[in-house]
């Protein structure tokens, strides 16, 4: 899978073959489940991301299937070969089925020794799958004690199946249905919970204000730090110059911004977009909602610049006419 906003998904089979693909703009979760739940032999959902997208883990726990994340976001440099074989390009229609694809390409890489020796495990495919996803979900059972666990389910279920129809139904003997009925009655919040609620709430503003006004003053104190987009743009009170991106997604927001860090492995599709304060990232260290630049270099843009001049020109030379009419 491939999230933003536009969302690619591509089922590949153990071959690394594509079997079916998808992409979408504002493709949503409850789409996204029911596509996945009709593919009833997905065993595992991957990304090209280090850092797994919220998304994917929503749909992960919603499906119950398993993610393959890499250590390090695939870089550039790995995903070249793919952006440029023929045979892909006639199938996936667009970069993000491309990226989708990549990473199902990667974790098969690294998971085919487990795909294999389930495969010599058991040769009925629907074990197969059952096996995957419970290896995939929680990777401490090996495939083997899977399957045995399946096995012994499978057994107790068949006595206990076996010891409920043991008993001879005599011909005019009816059994009675019992009706369950569960009856949750809405508990209602005392005054003292209520004004406990209120106070908490005037608590946690207050410390998102404190945290606001901090952020401020550290990002002015240390120039440096960079806080990372997804931060900036929640906080709305603090005037922020500088920002920090490492996901596709995000590029379209640097022209809110008056100087734009971004990630090297970016740099391809960075310099497609006309800004004029532009900084390749070679290294940087991560605190959280911030990171600490090491290395940057400057994107030389010449045709930005060329757009600034001109409208600079056209600016004058609107002052100059009506400079008098005043």
């Amino acid at each position: 899978m491939d999230v933003g906003t536009t969302t690619a998904i591509v089922v590949v089979d153990e071959n690394k073959r594509v079997v079916d693909r998808i992409s979408k703009k504002n493709f949503s979760e409850e789409e996204i489940v029911n596509y996945l739940a009709e593919k009833k032999k997905v065993v595992l959902i991957t990304t090209d991301k280090a850092k797994i997208p919220s998304t994917i883990k929503k749909i992960s726990a919603r499906l119950n299937l398993g993610i393959y994340a890499p250590n390090k976001d695939l870089s550039i440099e790995y995903k070249k070969k793919f952006y440029t074989n023929k045979e892909l390009k006639e199938i996936l229609t667009n970069i993000h089925e491309m990226d989708a694809y990549i990473s199902a390409y990667y974790a098969l890489d690294n998971v085919k020794e487990v795909i294999q020796k389930t495969k010599r495990i058991t040769s009925d495919e629907s074990e197969q799958i059952k096996i995957l996803r419970k290896y995939f979900r929680n990777m401490k059972l090996e495939p083997t004690a899977i399957y045995k666990n399946f096995k012994r389910e499978s057994e107790s279920n068949i006595k206990t199946r076996e010891v409920k129809t043991s008993r001879k139904v005599r011909p005019k003997e009816k059994l009675k249905e019992i009706e369950y009925r569960i009856i949750v009655k809405p508990r209602v919040k005392t005054t003292k919970e209520k004004d406990r609620e209120r106070e908490l709430i005037k608590k946690v503003t207050y410390y998102i204000n404190v945290i606001n006004k901090l952020s401020e003053f550290i990002i002015k104190q240390h120039k440096n730090l960079v806080p990372k987009i997804e931060f900036a743009e929640k906080i709305s009170d603090c005037k922020i110059d500088s920002v920090f991106i490492d996901k596709k997604e995000d590029l379209n927001k640097v022209y809110k911004y008056k100087k734009c860090f971004v990630y090297k492995d970016l740099k391809e599709d960075v310099c497609q977009i006309k800004h004029k304060n532009v900084y390749i990232v070679d290294d940087y260290e991560d605190l959280f909602n911030f990171v600490i630049i090491k290395s940057a270099n400057k994107i030389e843009n010449e045709e930005a610049d060329k757009e600034i001049e001109l409208v600079k020109e056209k600016i004058r030379k609107i002052i100059d006419k009506y400079k008098y009419d005043i």
